[in-house]
């Protein structure tokens, strides 16, 4: 994921790209979705890469072996879970907002 593999900039939110049920790697520098990541570590839906040595070797991994972890199926289901809380809330908000 774009914009964890340096300090400072604190990760992208990973819910699109899990929505896909797209294969996840991301750095350690995480701080902007910090429980999202860790939720989605729990469930096995993302991996992370210490360095540009460890990013490398995942990369290589998935490549030759596209099927493997990260499950693919966990972090749509993740995304999927998440998208039916902001469901449940528009439904509670929307009938407090005017017509």
């Amino acid at each position: 994921m774009g914009g964890s593999f340096v300090p400072g900039i604190g990760g992208h939110n990973p819910l699109e790209a899990a929505r896909l049920e797209a294969a996840l790697v991301t750095g350690p520098h995480v701080f902007n979705a910090r429980e999202i990541y860790a939720e989605m570590l729990a469930d096995a839906a993302v991996i992370e890469a210490a360095d540009p040595a460890a990013l490398a070797r995942h990369i290589r991994g998935l490549l030759a072996n596209p099927h493997r972890p990260p499950d693919r199926e966990a972090a749509g289901a993740y995304a999927g879970r998440q998208g039916a809380v902001l469901a449940a809330s528009m439904g509670l908000i929307e009938p407090l907002l005017p017509a």
